[in-house]
């Protein structure tokens, strides 16, 4: 039988950073199957919960089954941008929110200088440049809301392109939240480079400008 957790407060600290990092999951055999909802890899030996909870300050000696005992339980998936990692209804959310994070400090201008001159090799005319500030500020803060706008540029190779989409985007996002990719992988029959991202570049799109346009139309519009 599986008691109540303890009324110290360290070790009810510890075991709520147990039940924040790892979740029930069903299971097929007779072992119990827990995930670590920041790896998403699935565990069954529960000793790893009692490293997990020792680590985190736990003191008091809870066998792992106790700790088992104290997950709450996950029956599906869902992708909710800035949601929790455990949602309501028992599902656990694959989103999963970039490691950089606002400080609240504030910014300089010399320290936003660098970014604004990456900018200007794409926007020498200001109102250009700052709508897509506003657009790259919007789709970072807020990965939840989709944006109907999608931005159209049109630039030689080498201006930083391909900077933008594989290093710059990935760190503000989530390494997970954004892709490069071609037309093709957007509008074809198999949407793995789509699933579990927010935004998304397609480069080279060569097609003309009706068939670009209908073949787009359909993924703007949705609502998911």
């Amino acid at each position: 039988m599986i008691t109540a957790a303890p009324k110290n407060n360290k070790t009810s600290a510890a075991i709520e950073t147990v039940k924040a990092r790892f979740v029930r999951v069903p299971s097929n055999t007779s072992s119990a199957r827990f995930r670590d909802v920041v790896t998403g890899t699935a565990q069954s030996d529960a000793c790893i919960l009692q490293d997990f909870y020792r680590r985190n300050g736990g003191k008091d000696k809870y066998d792992a089954a106790y700790l088992l005992g104290c997950l709450d339980w996950a029956y599906g998936e869902k992708f909710v941008p800035n949601g929790l990692a455990i949602l309501d209804n028992g599902f656990i959310n694959l989103w999963r929110a970039p490691e950089l994070q606002p400080t609240g400090t504030r910014v300089t201008k010399e320290q936003v200088e660098p970014f604004v001159d990456f900018l200007r090799r794409w926007f020498p005319d200001d109102s250009e440049r700052d709508y897509f500030g506003w657009w790259i500020a919007m789709s970072v803060r807020h990965q939840e809301q989709k944006i109907i706008a999608t931005p159209l540029l049109r630039s030689e190779h080498g201006v930083g392109k391909g900077f933008f989409a594989e290093t710059l985007l990935p760190g503000l996002l989530g390494p997970t939240a954004a892709a490069l990719c071609h037309l093709k992988d957007v509008v074809g029959d198999f949407n793995e480079t789509v699933e579990g991202k927010t935004l998304l570049v397609v480069d080279e799109v060569y097609r003309s400008k009706k068939s670009t346009t209908d073949s787009l139309k359909s993924i703007q519009a949705n609502a998911t």
